[in-house]
């Protein structure tokens, strides 16, 4: 039994399927047989302990089976192993046991299909192919596609049975028939392991009686224990389904990305520790408004009172607060558009898809929306001329057509009035905007020709001028609508789609404040192009939205979507920020709207659902700041307190290398406080602020010759004159570090290129009692890459670079030296220990660091091994514990000493940030990790508190993240969409009451 169980896992190890089997059949026929063959197989040879072996899909018993979820049914078809068919005529019948069917077999193997036939016959020839002329119980789309006889099991006698005995041996025998497969042991293998865990649980059982009986004698004594042993039972429950709850978010956070941000946050609650990763990880998930139902066009109240989707079918009114919602369906819904106040909405409907948009005619309809529950349609006009496109303010509906005119209506009143109709472009009119503040509207035809009008007068529009734009060249369709124009909030700005250098799209921001003289954004392709590196948009770009407070723009090509920043008082400066795409699992992606209630939220219109992200951080979405100057390659920061204010400093790359200091005490409100020019990576490449955050040491060029020296500033006055400048360096700055008890800071006067060493490499100490007079204590003969002080500030621990020279293969092998010094005199250091570490080629270790307490100390190696030691009067003792965590350069303690920050490097060759508890040192696990997949960092720091983690993203910014749950929590609630059904919580907690998250009382 011990190997069949064994067997077990390693299959579970080697399969990513959610589900280990899937259910087809008729729901009017084996409405009791489905169910009962479903909890069986999940239970057969199960061991006491477990509440099952084996996860199976049958729909009723997840949602319930209805139309519209055909797509979450394709997820768990496509998420299963294997296919069990409860084999009738009924089921023959069924449409959608044929779409199953159908689907299995286009993607899977014939061999993962078993047949269980409950009801007709099912014969064969005698070439074991099906005998369809006498065979009325499986679906027409099997034949031909069942080549040999197939895996099946007669379930006929028990379905004519009231209730079914699981102990009855028929239904035994026939369910380890079923099983069988699924577990990968033969029949016989496995009725005995059944059997045997049926006796081990009665034995478990007739034990737990009796200690139940003696706990009762002692209940008097023992009262006390009894509840501490409840308790602990309780909460290890509690623990095993938390990890099960975090374990499911992460295998379904692509397929359903909303529920694995519940799940992720109901495994938090539940405990703390097992749901900790998936919680970080749900940082840039989003959450998900209608899931399982296509959106094809998207309209908002312009105070978000009001979400309109437009599922082409149908259309779903959804009011922001929670206090109602309401369906119109019957229509077939193209463009759809709603009035600012939410009170009215306009959709264009077609009698069928062969008629719209592009040729045919349109019924334009309007309803009264006031109640959501009770729409009230209150006017339908059908059109000529198949309509494209909708926009609608208080007064006004504007609606594009195929042959390039614009429509209007005169909308004030119950019984709208036509307007004169504008011959607006030459091609059909595929976008609209209005920017009612202005009076202006917008129009975009398919060959990128965009016009303004001026609409002060509805009833007699102005055209005001023609911009240049990009062309939409993929074929039009109804279920899809564009929305390729955008205003700002102000009306003073306006997007579109412009051509690229290489003929793609990518953004046009014009400068309206006079309309007949539109003035183009300077800002150059790289800046305005899509994803990284500024590549273009060849898809076309499908929608543009600007958030309704802040300076950002947000594109929709295909099942991308880029953020771009703009200068609030200089829009011609413009900034590419975050790029995203729908999860994996066939979604795709349309169009792109704000949230009018909050410039924090984006929704997204997939073929899955309205998709919400939070966009609080443009340029990282997930973390809660982002300082937007990338940092210069290699780049070192720095993170302290100063008095009230919190500060970093960091090495920036805008124009050179550069040394930052930002102030981050309010990290949605940061302020440059100073900029100075840096040398190189390999002449300076260090910053530090001091430990109470008064004071900046830098390398900086001190000279228009490119000098480089060593200048102390104050925090408080950063762009004035320095404090002082150490220039009596040979080589460069190799680092820089200040005591954290003395006014001390050591130099290593060290190039990073060999050959520009004009002198033998040293480490220098100074005396900075008085900045503005630094004075030199002592130099040591080193080559120092890296440094730290003991928390004490009594030793000095330097990564020593060795070299050796091995002629008979002509290269040199280098190796690290740890070197330790007692400095308690700062002027005569003595030497402590120190430590080799493997030979490597010529890569620094400078990954090391004291635990704040200073009786651990942290360092990585060059086999990818974390090393912990214990250490005594600043020596290390005993033997390290050793974490493999991959290649990785940097690591850093919290302020508490609790945990500790990493750059790991993961089997796929990618950097992530992970966090790691080492309360325990003998016992270091991996807590969680930061969500920021094909990044690559440089360096991180904690902020004073220990609850932001500051990090330099390569080519991006500092990325500043929230590691305190209670602060992360708020921001998925920001943007968790529907919440969990209550039938998708009877799955996953059975009889739990049912509470979804970020739901209040």
């Amino acid at each position: 039994m011990a190997e069949l169980w064994c067997h077990n896992r390693a299959v579970n190890r080697e399969r990513n399927a959610q589900y280990d089997a899937f259910i087809s059949y008729s729901h009017a026929l084996d409405d009791k047989l489905a169910p009962a063959v479903q909890n069986e197989l999940e239970r057969f040879a199960k061991p006491w302990y477990r509440p099952r072996v084996l996860r199976v899909f049958r729909d009723e018993a997840t949602m319930g089976a209805n139309p519209g979820l055909w797509p979450a049914i394709e997820n768990a078809l496509r998420a299963s192993r294997w296919f069990i068919l409860l084999a009738s005529p009924e089921a023959a019948a069924s449409k959608w046991v044929a779409k199953e069917v159908d689907l299995w077999l286009r993607e899977r193997s014939a061999d993962t299909f078993l047949i269980a036939l409950t009801s007709g016959d099912l014969a064969f020839d005698e070439n074991g192919e099906v005998d369809w002329s006498r065979t009325d119980a499986l679906p027409e789309v099997l034949r031909d596609r069942l080549p040999h006889e197939p895996r099946w099991i007669d379930l006929r006698n028990l379905n004519k049975v009231e209730h079914i005995d699981r102990e009855d041996p028929r239904f035994r025998e026939a369910v380890a028939d079923l099983a069988a497969p699924l577990h990968g042991v033969d029949k016989d293998t496995l009725i005995g392991g059944h059997i045997r865990e049926h006796r081990r649980t009665m034995r478990t059982a007739r034990i737990a009686g009796t200690t139940l009986v003696v706990l009762m004698l002692l209940a008097t004594a023992g009262l006390a224990g009894s509840i501490m042993f409840q308790r602990q039972a309780e909460q290890e429950g509690n623990r095993n389904l938390a990890r099960f709850l975090a374990a499911e978010a992460e295998v379904i956070r692509e397929r359903q990305p909303g529920l694995a941000k519940q799940l992720s946050l109901l495994s938090y609650q539940m405990d703390r520790e097992a749901g900790r990763d998936a919680l970080s990880n749900s940082q840039q998930t989003p959450g998900v408004i209608n899931e399982g139902q296509p959106a094809t066009d998207l309209a908002t109240s312009s105070d978000g009172r009001v979400l309109a989707i437009s599922t082409r079918n149908e259309i779903v009114l959804r009011d922001g607060r929670g206090t109602g919602s309401g369906r119109i369906d019957g229509q077939l819904v193209g463009p759809i558009a709603l009035s600012r106040d939410g009170r009215t909405l306009a959709a264009a409907t077609y009698d069928n898809a062969e008629t719209g948009p592009v040729s045919g005619s349109t019924t334009l309809r309007l309803w009264d929306i006031t109640d959501l529950t009770h729409p009230r349609e209150i006017a339908a006009s059908t059109q000529n001329a198949a309509i494209t496109a909708l926009t609608l303010n208080d007064s006004t509906l504007y609606a594009g057509t195929a042959v390039g005119e614009i429509l209007l209506w005169d909308v004030r009143d119950q019984a709208p009035t036509s307007l004169p109709t504008l011959g607006a472009h030459a091609a059909t009119v595929d976008s609209l905007a209005v920017a009612p503040q202005r009076k202006l509207l917008a129009s975009m035809g398919v060959d990128g020709k965009v016009r303004l009008w001026d609409v002060a007068n509805a009833a007699s529009p102005v055209p005001v001028t023609e911009l240049a734009g990009a062309a939409y060249e993929r074929r039009l369709s109804e279920a899809k609508p564009l929305h390729r124009v955008a205003f700002d909030a102000s009306g003073d700005l306006l997007a579109t789609p412009g051509d690229s250098e290489d003929g793609d799209d990518k953004l046009n921001l014009w400068r309206i404040e006079d309309p007949r003289n539109p003035r183009l954004s300077s800002a150059t392709t790289e800046d305005s192009g899509f994803g990284p590196g500024g590549s273009s948009c060849w898809e076309g770009v499908s929608s543009l939205a600007f958030s309704p407070a802040n300076q950002h723009i947000v594109g929709a090509c295909g099942v991308n979507w880029q953020v771009w920043s703009y200068g609030r008082d200089n829009p011609d400066v413009i900034g590419r920020g975050a790029t995203s795409t729908a999860p994996s699992g066939g979604m795709q992606g349309n169009l792109v709207v704000f949230d009018p209630s909050t410039s924090r939220r984006l929704l997204q219109a997939t073929d899955h659902g309205v998709l919400v992200w939070d966009l609080s951080n443009a340029a990282q979405p997930g973390a809660k700041s982002f300082l937007p100057v990338p940092p210069a390659p290699g780049a070192k920061i720095s993170y302290r307190a100063f008095g009230q204010r919190h500060l970093i400093a960091y090495q920036s790359y805008s124009g050179g290398p550069t040394n930052t200091l930002v102030d981050v005490t309010d990290p949605q409100n940061r302020a440059l406080l100073g900029a100075s020019p840096a040398p190189n990576m390999y002449i300076g490449q260090d910053i530090s602020l001091s430990p109470d955050g008064s004071m900046l040491a830098a390398a900086e060029v001190i000279s228009e010759d490119g000098d480089v020296g060593v200048r102390l500033r104050s925090t408080a006055d950063p762009e004035g004159e320095p404090l002082s400048t150490i220039t009596e360096l040979d080589n460069g700055i190799g680092v820089l570090a200040f005591s954290p008890t003395a006014p001390i800071l050591v130099i290593s006067d060290y190039n990073g290129v060999d050959a520009n060493n004009h002198a033998p490499p040293t480490l220098r100490m100074y005396d900075i009692a008085n900045p503005r007079q630094p004075r030199q204590l002592a130099q040591l003969p080193v080559t120092v890459t890296s440094v730290v002080f003991s928390p004490d500030g009594a030793a000095l621990t330097a990564s020593a670079d060795r070299t050796q020279s091995i002629p008979d293969e002509k290269r040199a092998e280098v190796w690290t030296q740890l070197r330790t010094w007692n400095i308690t005199d700062p002027a005569n250091p003595t030497e402590l220990w120190t430590h080799d570490l493997p030979a490597r080629d010529g890569l620094a270790y400078d990954s090391f660091e004291y635990r704040p307490d200073g009786a651990l100390f942290a360092m990585y190696t060059s086999a990818g091994l974390l090393q912990l030691w214990h250490v005594d009067q600043h020596r290390l003792v005993g033997e390290p514990v050793n974490v493999r965590v991959g290649e990785s350069g940097k690591l850093t303690f919290s302020p508490d000493g609790t945990h500790l920050a990493l750059i790991s490097t993961t089997d796929s060759s990618e950097q992530r940030i992970e966090i790691w508890d080492v309360s325990v040192p003998g016992a270091p696990v991996r807590q969680f990790h930061l969500p920021s997949a094909g990044a690559s960092f440089y360096s991180f720091a904690y902020s004073p508190d220990g609850r932001t983690l500051a990090v330099t993203r390569a080519d991006a910014g500092v990325d500043l993240w929230d590691t305190d749950p209670s602060r992360i929590i708020p921001e998925l609630c920001n943007a968790i969409g529907d919440p969990i059904s209550p039938q998708q919580w009877q799955w996953y907690l059975p009889n739990r009451p049912y509470a979804p998250p970020c739901q209040q009382p």
